[in-house]
């Protein structure tokens, strides 16, 4: 008995080396998953107007569709000259140039290359001198061209305008010293001869003053303020600009099933758009995705990556086998390669809402809705900046999810393992029974029985988790919990608290 508890244990601890050792491999490569955000993995060139950095350039792997391209735009004096910083982070550049091109992006003006530039640890500085072929108060794209060690061009976009009526540097100059008078209020006295306050103006908040707000409120009223960082931009001042910007924040994070399920919920357009912020999903394909769907012979059209360069080898493997597994066994169409980017008809994103349920997984979700997809190839993009926080454990419970959520053959397969064992058993008890009344040998073996009932036991727990894990999402389901609870938004007829 001893013998066999000795035996026992060391199975188990066979066991536990065995997973360990399963997901050290299974992991190989992301180490660094489920790390913050950390800085952009291409080079980041920012623009000069004297000292001010007026603009900050995020590059794109596959050329971009110009006319879509409106968030830049630097103005030019009658120089011609655009004093340019790149951030290398590390990253060895081959090879500079720029390209001046119509608005639309079909007529080339100029290409010219980069040859003078100074490197000072991870920072490029240069300067270019634009050729007498643009024309004043016309706008046009400058495209940059930037060539990494070992890789293809990176391309980074922005308008461009000749014109000296603007007076850039001047308002630049009167917009930083207001800015910095509002932290002192003996400094500040001078900026009551630009304010014109009265009942128009809002007192209640820091949030925005105007020139019609009070001296109290511009100059941080009683509270003790110190700059600390450059102000940052955010979606909320852009919705404030922009009317067609519109937001949703939730009251925590409630995953990105939840999020996409929430954005279907608010849209409100013909086209409804889904794709990740960290442009690994090619804004610049969203033209041609749209010139497919008023073709009128599809009702989405949805991106599929054609290789996964840069990604585990283990990684890609168990990837492909899940999607062929998946549409195996559940009536869902999952395609190899399959993303969440993709443009659908309202129709189509009216259907996504209507499937109410609680555990989501969207891929399933969009093939079991059906319509009429069509399905566009795209080589695998470099993540702007951060790095994926999904490690193969997460990807892996996920892809449980999505098997249990469309199909019901684990359930099958439990009862399966159950009668088979129960046979098995059956068997097993008819060769002793037999052994013993023919031979008269007595029973032997209490280690390989010991192993058998660990055996046993083992599939046991599986079935057993497996009913679990229905049990467990049947009773997420009648909780009926909402998807999400929103905290703020600028959506007409969205209140603060609103759940979906």
């Amino acid at each position: 008995m001893k013998r066999a508890i000795i035996k026992g244990l060391l199975l188990g601890c066979i066991f536990a080396l065995a997973l360990l050792i399963l997901s050290r491999v299974m992991n190989q490569g992301n180490t660094d998953m489920t790390t913050e955000m950390g800085e952009a993995t291409y080079p980041v060139l920012s623009m000069y107007v004297g000292t001010y950095r007026v603009g900050s350039l995020h590059g794109y792997a596959q050329s971009m569709e110009c006319a879509y391209l409106r968030d830049n735009l630097q103005p030019i004096g009658e120089d011609r000259k655009i004093d340019v910083r790149m951030d290398t982070y590390g990253r060895r550049i081959d090879a500079i140039g720029f390209e001046v091109r119509s608005l639309d992006g079909e007529r080339l003006v100029e290409s010219t290359p980069v040859e003078n530039y100074e490197k000072e640890e991870d920072e490029i500085s240069f300067s270019i001198t634009l050729k007498d072929l643009i024309e004043s108060e016309t706008e046009y794209m400058l495209v940059f061209l930037v060539t990494p060690e070992n890789s293809e061009p990176v391309r980074y976009y922005s308008r461009i305008i000749l014109s000296e009526s603007l007076h850039v540097l001047e308002k630049l100059d009167y917009i930083t010293d207001f800015h910095e008078r509002t932290f002192d209020k003996e400094e500040a006295a001078e900026l009551t001869k630009y304010l014109e306050s009265n009942a128009e103006g809002d007192n209640t908040t820091f949030h925005k003053v105007t020139i019609h707000s009070s001296f109290h409120q511009v100059t941080w009223g009683d509270l003790p303020v110190r700059k600390v960082t450059e102000p940052c931009i955010t979606i909320k001042e852009l919705a404030e600009q922009d009317r067609r910007v519109r937001y949703l924040s939730f009251s925590r994070n409630f995953g990105k099933e939840a999020a996409m399920y929430a954005g279907f919920c608010h849209a409100q357009g013909n086209y409804t758009a889904v794709m990740d912020a960290d442009l690994q999903d090619p804004p610049s394909l969203l033209p041609q995705m749209m010139e497919i769907l008023q073709s009128g012979e599809y009702d989405s059209v949805a991106a599929r990556r054609v290789s996964r360069a840069g990604e585990p080898l283990v990684r890609s493997w168990f990837a492909r086998r899940f999607y062929k597994l998946v549409n195996r066994i559940s009536d869902a169409d999952i395609v190899d390669g399959a993303r969440d980017f993709r443009l659908m008809k309202k129709k189509m994103a009216d259907a996504v809402v209507s499937m109410g349920e609680y555990n989501r997984f969207s891929k399933g979700i969009f093939g079991w809705i059906g319509f009429r997809t069509y399905w566009l190839p795209f080589e695998n993009a470099e993540r702007i900046a951060g790095e994926t926080k999904w490690s193969f454990w997460k990807l892996f419970t996920y892809a449980v999810d999505g098997i249990i959520n469309f199909s019901q053959v684990p359930l099958s397969l439990a009862s399966w393992f159950g009668i088979v064992m129960t046979v098995v058993s059956f068997v097993m008890l008819l060769f002793v029974v037999i052994r013993r009344i023919c031979f008269g040998d007595p029973v032997a073996g209490w280690a390989s029985m010991i192993c058998v009932m660990i055996f046993i036991g083992g599939i046991q727990l599986f079935c057993m988790g497996v009913m679990g894990q229905y049990i467990a999402k049947t009773y997420m389901e009648t909780k009926k919990r909402p998807h999400y609870i929103i905290s703020e938004s600028n959506v007409e007829n969205t209140k603060e608290g609103l759940y979906g």
